[in-house]
């Protein structure tokens, strides 16, 4: 058995760490649009659907590299170095937000008070009910980094799609009572000269779930906060044992949509 999630991915990221992990293939879906542009507006179902395939073919093999995973031009590569860097700087970050810390990159509901957990001692062994935090990002090198940091920090992970209607979004995030959402920054997000967000650009997340939002994005260069990094130990170390490590929640077509908890070993059964 392995001991945790977290562990395996570092022992096996780190045995070829500069082998490409995750391709954000941003070329790839250009090409793939201009193929459809090349033969204009063809259904399924037309007869020029070969000519469209053929269009396709012609167009990706042109651009297509000679690398495996095969990449094209505007493809945006991250190896497992990369992924491991920002899962420990992003896992210290998830961390230290949830223990009451400040950050330009952390936008908190307005009035916001810490409650200090209860201690340790106190907590049932194998008994220890984790924070949940919300993943809103949609298929992405972040999204990927996002999850195996929440893991990381021993906590549970609530995916969340961007997709999805903001009021089953809302009704989720609310009744989970998530501690912290982690959404993807953009330019309209970003807080300029690294000041905090203005007050007209509140998220919704925070008006109407007052849950705190954490912004991320592979781009941000995220420093390691030394003074949590003393405490911040493996999960599989600590002398307790989360009774969840993520929750999903079904769809609601026959009623209200109902928060289902998954393991870890649960993962690990799946992976395998």
């Amino acid at each position: 058995m392995r001991c945790c999630i977290s562990h395996e991915f570092l022992d096996s990221a780190g045995k070829n760490p500069s082998r490409v992990a995750v391709v954000n293939a941003f070329g790839g879906l250009q090409r793939f649009y201009d193929s459809f542009a090349s033969v204009g507006d063809v259904s399924p179902s037309s007869s020029s659907t070969s000519a469209l395939v053929s269009a396709f073919d012609l167009n990706f093999d042109a651009a297509r590299s000679s690398s495996s995973p095969p990449l094209f031009p505007g493809d945006e590569c991250f190896t497992y170095e990369n992924l491991l860097s920002a899962v420990d700087s992003l896992s210290r970050w998830i961390r230290f937000a949830l223990d009451g810390g400040e950050d330009t990159h952390l936008v908190r509901p307005p009035g916001y008070v810490h409650i200090l957990p209860e201690a340790e001692t106190d907590l049932p062994s194998k008994n220890y009910m984790p924070h949940i935090v919300g993943v809103l990002i949609g298929p992405s090198v972040e999204y990927i980094v996002s999850v195996l940091s929440i893991l990381r920090c021993g906590e549970a992970f609530l995916p969340l799609d961007p997709l999805w209607p903001e009021e089953r979004i809302v009704s989720i995030v609310s009744s989970s009572k998530a501690s912290l959402v982690i959404k993807l920054d953009s330019d309209n997000l970003m807080r300029s000269g690294g000041q905090h967000m203005d007050d007209c650009c509140t998220d919704w997340i925070i008006d109407r779930c007052g849950c705190s939002v954490f912004y991320f994005s592979m781009k941000e260069k995220f420093v390691k906060n030394t003074a949590q990094a003393a405490n911040f130990i493996w999960p599989c170390e600590i002398n307790r044992t989360r009774k969840f490590c993520y929750l999903m929640y079904t769809s609601g077509s026959t009623g209200a949509p109902k928060g289902i908890c998954g393991k870890e070993l649960d993962i690990d059964n799946r992976l395998r």
